[in-house]
């Protein structure tokens, strides 16, 4: 039982639904582009919180590292008990991983401090359309029950948040690289 390779050809596009050949070749050159896009603007992202931390001279409130540590520990734990903990992080004991992941809580604390105070002070701010798009695309994750989510949102706004953070970072990120 031996697989052979399709002949790539405008019978094989029209067969995908294409028009033909040319127009296959567009649209997968164009899912690379998009992928490579997106690789780009995680790598670029990550080194500009790298830069930002480096330059975050303050203290983090201990209360809001506290709470960022548990929700972390959390999801590790949750790892933990389903074994999928990272690969790094199997043979670390427990004291490390605390003292590992302490400095994360801290980390992101300092980062969400700073990107927020450069939002507030550059008047950044989530509208309610990207909100409403945000909302849909959850909802549209949970194929069948979007009507549910969708109410979900409305009686519990306090859910908004979940979405609005990533919106808003995103947005600096985006206002802080124009800058350059």
């Amino acid at each position: 039982c031996r697989s052979v390779a399709p002949v790539i050809d405008d019978e094989f596009a029209k067969k995908l639904s294409f028009e033909d050949v040319a127009e296959l070749r567009k649209m997968i050159e164009g899912r690379i582009q998009r992928e490579y896009d997106a690789l780009s603007r995680v790598r670029l992202k990550r080194d500009l919180l790298d830069a930002l931390a480096e330059q975050v001279g303050f203290e983090a409130p201990q209360g809001m590292v506290d709470q960022e540590f548990e929700q972390i520990w959390q999801r590790l734990e949750a790892a933990r008990k389903d074994n999928q903990l990272d690969e790094d992080d199997k043979d670390k004991d427990e004291t490390t991983l605390r003292a590992d992941y302490r400095g994360i809580a801290e980390r992101r604390v300092k980062l969400g401090l700073a990107l927020a105070e450069i939002g507030r002070a550059n008047g950044i701010v989530v509208t309610p359309d990207e909100l409403t798009r945000a909302k849909r695309a959850e909802a549209a994750r949970y194929p069948g029950q979007e009507t549910q989510m969708m109410e979900f949102f409305r009686k519990y706004p306090q859910a908004e948040n979940a979405l609005r953070g990533p919106i808003f970072e995103e947005k600096v990120v985006d206002f802080v690289l124009e800058l350059d």
